[in-house]
């Protein structure tokens, strides 16, 4: 909703309580005489001249109080009282803006706690789960690779001194940490016990690692990601 406002004599725009007190100063007239021909109180011409909208009454009456003091003064009462609602439903509507960004400042925190927590939790308990199934998983391979194979001590001395490193390092990957961002967060992870790692992510990047014990992740926006 746009404003409506009218021009002074010298083509500026102004606001209802300005312009009417714009007019009434042209035509000499004091707030004494306003109020004697409108029976509105002295006190509350001031208010509108003011546009003190958290002072002024309901709408409905100070709209009657417009119109009569438009008419007063050689105004438009139609366009005054347009002007009115208008720059009041904006004055409102700051207010409420203003409340719910101070509401959501003091929640910010104790729900960003929280959302921290719940997702380390989720991060632990799937890596627990993980972990052990791997383990029941490697057990499960050496016991059927024990029944199934007829090679001796010594060939199976002979096989895994001659086993490529790269083999021996890939099965200590035991978990995969996949992550994509949807929000701009910072992160700092440490794999395996090792010194920590640090990353910017912008929405859609993505990181692609892996462990053999587990991470630990410190999330600066846990709902990026």
């Amino acid at each position: 909703m746009a404003v409506s406002r009218q021009k002074n004599e010298h083509g500026e725009e102004q606001s209802f309580g300005r312009l009417l007190k714009s007019l009434r100063t042209q035509n000499g007239t004091d707030l004494k005489t306003i109020s004697d021909e409108t029976r509105i109180a002295v006190n509350m011409l001031r208010l509108i001249e003011d546009e003190a909208y958290d002072k002024l009454p309901d709408a409905v009456f100070v709209k009657g109080f417009l119109r009569s003091y438009a008419k007063v003064v050689g105004a438009q009462p139609d366009r005054i009282v347009q002007s009115y609602l208008a720059g009041r439903h904006f004055y409102y509507e700051a207010l409420r803006y203003e409340a719910n960004l101070s509401k959501t400042g003091r929640s910010f925190w104790p729900r960003m706690v929280l959302s921290v927590g719940l997702l380390a939790g989720i991060i632990f308990i799937s890596v627990s789960v993980l972990k052990k199934q791997a383990i029941h998983e490697t057990s499960v391979a050496n016991t059927s690779q024990s029944e199934s194979t007829a090679a001796t001590d010594a060939d199976l001395l002979s096989k895994a001194d001659t086993r490529d490193p790269a083999d021996t390092e890939e099965t200590k990957v035991g978990f995969r940490l996949q992550i994509s961002a949807v929000e701009a967060t910072w992160l700092k992870i440490i794999i395996d016990h090792q010194s920590p790692r640090q990353y910017t992510l912008e929405p859609e990047d993505r990181l692609d690692l892996k462990a053999a014990s587990g991470f630990n992740l410190l999330i600066g926006n846990a709902t990026g990601i």
